[in-house]
């Protein structure tokens, strides 16, 4: 759901043109779009802090923006989406004014390439019907034509249709949804009251599988992936006490147990600590399904988590998600958890 975006303060500064009115509005869409899709890549520290202070203190913004753009760097800063690229040093993207030099020097390190409008006839870009030039390892556009290429009209289709086709892998869906999201947090909730049934299912019938299921699937690729010494919060239900007599009654002690024995650690081990909550099932308890990147975005999975059980989704009808990253949704899901930990049927138990 996110774009890694190389760009200087003087692409931005186009965006200040003609009457105040489309300068609010230039300065408006662009910043809407940083907040769904961007990441902002730079080549070195010093980089990325001349170009915050200049988008906030120059005169290339506008003053009714300043304070906009002000909210805007805060915010991306704290979802760790102002980035400097690993390792450091590829040139300012303002100091590149050839096609060539600037494709060789940021292909693969970002996705899109933002430059001013009077380098985009040097780049040859007005000659593509979309202003956009789409190269295979990097995309190359103005803050007026970015909305037009490949990558964001991609990313803007995955938002609007949210949905994994029947056949389809679910590590097509890590790559696209996920992996760019965990990225950039050290923090993710799964909520979802049928998280460890799979889990107790293969337990209870002594099942070994060859590939992971849902859960252990994600923790293995969150553990590669989220920022250093991340911890991951597990929130499901307990099974009933009267249930079917096969269906064991897991502890979240023994459940912790089994997330251990199933869980193939990275190399890198990204993850330092589970934490596993349980609901009473005659309590309060989970009704969203949803998967929380921190503050940066979340995933809602309406029929459930356990649908990315199989390396490919099996049911016809495919798996429909949702993508939400305004605050408000976000601060829902908070509340909610919070809720349901304070119950005193909710137990913890930390796995590091």
């Amino acid at each position: 759901m996110l774009a890694r975006i190389a760009l200087s303060a003087d692409a931005i500064f186009d965006l200040s043109q003609g009457p105040a009115p489309h300068q609010r509005k230039n300065h408006r869409e662009f910043t809407d779009l940083l907040m769904r899709h961007g990441v902002l890549v730079f080549g070195s520290e010093d980089e990325k802090n001349l170009f915050a202070s200049s988008i906030r203190l120059g005169d290339g913004v506008p003053v009714f923006s300043r304070q906009v753009w002000g909210v805007i760097l805060a915010d991306l800063a704290h979802k760790k989406r102002l980035r400097v690229i690993s390792p450091p040093g590829a040139a300012q993207v303002s100091a590149l004014t050839s096609l060539r030099d600037l494709y060789d020097e940021w292909k693969y390190k970002a996705e899109i390439a933002l430059v001013q409008e009077s380098l985009s006839k040097v780049m040859k870009l007005d000659q593509q019907e979309s202003g956009v030039l789409e190269g295979h390892a990097l995309e190359i556009a103005t803050p007026f034509t970015i909305s037009e290429g490949k990558v964001i009209r991609s990313l803007e289709a995955l938002s609007r249709d949210g949905k994994l086709k029947h056949g389809e892998s679910r590590e097509t869906f890590w790559n696209t949804v996920l992996a760019p999201l965990a990225e950039c947090t050290r923090t993710v909730v799964i909520t979802d009251r049928f998280i460890f049934e799979r889990l107790w299912d293969d337990a209870d019938r002594s099942i070994t599988r060859a590939v992971p299921e849902h859960l252990c699937w994600l923790l293995e690729r969150l553990d590669s992936t989220l920022l250093p010494s991340a911890t991951v919060k597990i929130v499901g239900q307990s099974r009933r006490k009267d249930g079917p007599a096969h269906k064991g009654r897991w502890t979240t002690q023994q459940t912790s147990h089994l997330i251990q024995a199933s869980w193939a650690r990275s190399s890198v081990r990204r993850i330092k600590r589970v934490e596993i909550v349980q609901a009473e099932p005659y309590g309060e308890r989970p009704h969203d399904r949803h998967i929380r990147f921190g503050d940066v975005g979340l995933v809602d999975i309406n029929a459930g988590v356990d649908m990315l059980s199989t390396p490919k989704v099996i049911k016809k009808q495919g798996m429909k998600w949702s993508y939400g990253y305004m605050p408000n949704a976000l601060q829902e899901s908070k509340e909610a958890t919070n809720m349901l930990e304070a119950q005193p049927s909710y137990k913890t138990t930390i796995v590091s």
